[in-house]
């Protein structure tokens, strides 16, 4: 999909940030409506209240505008759900959450008929287990990483341990 069909038929002038409600959906959120922009927010069923309840736009508080409830992330796929977010001019601004609850990228890739702020081959290499990911371009780039330790046994100095996940 290329971006040009992808907003064809978006009022430019009049656009909406929408999130997956994860971890970062209120920083996004509360940025977005700091600089005017209308909010979305995909929740999923049973942690919908931080973003329908809590965090609904009210008058000058809140930051979420409108909510779709989903019972899985991939809904977001379904026609109803897309519908909805093209209706209202939605540019989803991504984050891991469509790749840890996506089982195959390429759905999101091929079949998301919603604009995606940024790449939608690039998310991709954030995921840590993908053949060529995010280590691999700032390796090819020069830019510097931290060591990697395979296994706890090779730890020879002081660290900071990241688990997975």
């Amino acid at each position: 999909m290329n971006t040009a069909s992808l907003l064809a038929g978006y009022d430019l002038h009049n656009l909406t940030v929408g999130v997956l409600g994860g971890h970062s959906a209120l920083d996004v959120t509360h940025g977005a409506k700091q600089l005017g922009f209308k909010t979305l927010a995909v929740a999923r069923k049973g942690r919908e209240k931080t973003y329908d309840k809590y965090y609904r736009t009210k008058g000058d508080k809140g930051c979420i505008d409108e909510v779709i409830i989903v019972n899985d992330f991939q809904e977001i796929l379904l026609a109803k759900h897309q519908q909805k977010m093209r209706d209202l001019n939605t540019i989803l601004v991504h984050n891991r959450y469509f790749w840890v609850y996506f089982d195959d990228f390429t759905q999101v890739e091929e079949k998301l008929n919603v604009p995606i702020f940024g790449s939608r081959t690039l998310l991709k290499l954030e995921e840590r287990d993908q053949e060529y990911n995010q280590y691999d371009l700032l390796n090819d780039a020069g830019i510097r990483i931290p060591k990697i330790f395979k296994s706890a046994k090779e730890i020879d100095r002081l660290s900071i341990v990241k688990a997975s996940e």
